[in-house]
């Protein structure tokens, strides 16, 4: 790798970017297993009575504290996104509209955008990570967040495991409890698993 050594992340692992951006896909997988249970919303909505097409809100969850002792209020349009406690597909991507917007009049761009399944993906530099930090807190950090949780099986790191996996001969998962406990059972390691992924071809936004 020649010049400056920029960080890229694949939902909160950090690796040397082959480019100078920042990945941006939310929580950790470990999260999104540890919060993918029947009841996800505090109001007690259960998982299947909710309408196609929505998902609820998670809670307990600690990133509302991580925005308070940021400064950062959340939007008003936000807010009232999250105040039945589910989240639709129509929330979730006006909410991204939104943050991009934001990122935008600080003067930035998102990057690569693009839809995978029920995900969007985007990168951005690393000049613009204050600014992008402020404006996912403000616009769409929550809907965001409860929205991957809602697809735990549509995330890129889920992918990238079980490609891990698949590569050094063992056994591949379908849920994303499985492919954490094949993954734990494996030996393998995280962090080197993703360097693989990034270098596979197959990331998202190669």
């Amino acid at each position: 790798m020649h010049g400056d050594r920029q960080q890229r992340h694949l939902r909160g692992h950090v690796m040397t970017a082959k480019q100078a951006m920042t990945r941006r896909l939310g929580i950790p997988l470990a999260a999104v297993a540890l919060l993918t249970a029947p009841t996800l919303s505090g109001c007690g909505n259960e998982a299947d009575e909710l309408e196609p097409g929505t998902v609820a809100v998670t809670n307990p969850d600690p990133r509302p504290m991580i925005r308070e002792l940021e400064g950062v209020p959340m939007s008003p349009e936000q807010t009232s996104a999250l105040a039945d406690a589910v989240v639709t597909e129509e929330e979730y991507l006006a909410g991204f509209e939104r943050f991009r917007a934001c990122v935008r009049d600080g003067g930035f761009d998102l990057e690569s955008v693009t839809r995978h399944g029920p995900l969007v993906w985007y990168e951005y530099t690393e000049e613009a990570r204050p600014t992008a930090d402020e404006c996912y807190w403000r616009e769409w950090q929550e809907l965001d967040g409860s929205w991957q949780i809602g697809h735990p099986d549509a995330t890129e790191e889920f992918e990238a495991l079980n490609y891990c996996l698949e590569l050094d001969g063992h056994h591949t998962g379908t849920t994303i409890e499985e492919v954490e406990k094949l993954f734990a059972e494996s030996g393998l390691d995280r962090q080197t698993c993703i360097e693989q992924w990034l270098d596979s071809g197959l990331a998202w936004g190669e």
